[in-house]
């Protein structure tokens, strides 16, 4: 038996079901501003677009791990050494980032 669903799927659509009824529930409380955020995921954001949402911003997951990329986070407290590290990058500097780092996604 197949789990992949069909166009004649009774789910088709779901999504866009939840979304619109999840704004008409909010436009009753009278909320002005919904955001969402997902990363990496193309289909996603096409999909938000889609139903009429948006892009105000981004902002990018740096995962840094390994002297060469924890070097810009050298700690000034004695005995302190940064192992692994997480971080949000706002800046204009993309192209020179993802020349230093090997794991980094944009969130719109």
């Amino acid at each position: 038996m197949s789990h992949r669903r069909t166009s004649r799927s009774p789910t088709k659509g779901c999504r866009t079901k939840l979304l619109a009824e999840a704004e008409a529930r909010l436009q009753t409380q009278q909320i002005k501003r919904l955001e969402a955020w997902t990363k990496d995921d193309k289909w996603v954001q096409e999909w938000y677009e889609k139903t009429g949402w948006n892009r105000k911003s981004s902002y990018w997951h740096v995962y840094m791990e390994g002297d060469k990329e924890l070097k810009p986070l050298q700690s000034k407290m004695s005995k302190l050494y940064p192992v692994t590290a997480f971080a949000h990058y706002m800046g204009d500097e993309v192209f020179s980032l993802k020349q230093t780092v090997k794991r980094l996604h944009e969130c719109v």
